[in-house]
């Protein structure tokens, strides 16, 4: 069943692709001006991004090759919320799994959306401290660096452009004021 919409109207909704990660929509749609069109977004399952800090104030973020771009792209550790995982949950796995990191200490940063006029996803992000380190246990496929960073570099980046991920650039500016470093 179609949500009903207060200014555009989904005429037919149909999913062309579905994959793990997510579903591609191309709808048929009426625009607030009610003229016929399509429009195309992708809907990529709900997420959990942690920023690391240590007690020496050095933050850890992930460089990731990505193949879209074709780049390194520096992002924060993160993943998918499985079913029957909550935010935080999923926060533990992915902070273990990609970057061998153990938190005594999760604090919420709230939740981000990146471009919702495209896509329709929600990740919640954490500050993880107290940490400890191990092992990382990365899935197939996952080509990645783990970056440390003094925080007051961090954020100096996230202000000037040097770092792009706009996920990233939000809690790394949230993890900033928690800490009282802004």
């Amino acid at each position: 069943m179609v949500k009903k919409e207060k200014f555009w109207k989904t005429v037919k909704e149909k999913i062309i692709h579905k994959s793990y990660g997510g579903k591609f929509f191309h709808n048929k749609v009426l625009n607030p001006q009610k003229q016929k069109s399509t429009y195309s977004y992708y809907y990529i399952n709900r997420g959990a991004s942690v920023i690391p800090v240590d007690k020496k104030g050095n933050i850890y973020f992930l460089k990731e090759y990505r193949y879209p771009t074709r780049s390194w792209e520096c992002e924060p550790i993160g993943g998918g919320i499985s079913k029957g995982e909550t935010p935080i949950m999923a926060a533990r796995k992915e902070l273990l799994e990609e970057a061998g990191i153990i938190a005594k200490k999760l604090t919420l940063l709230g939740k981000t959306k990146v471009m919702p006029g495209n896509l329709d996803t929600l990740t919640t992000g954490f500050l993880a401290t107290n940490l400890q380190f191990a092992t990382p246990n990365r899935e197939v496929g996952e080509v990645q660096k783990l970056i440390k960073m003094p925080i007051k570099k961090a954020i100096e980046q996230a202000l000037t452009g040097k770092i792009k991920n706009a996920e990233l650039v939000t809690y790394i500016l949230r993890a900033a004021k928690k800490l009282k470093k802004i």
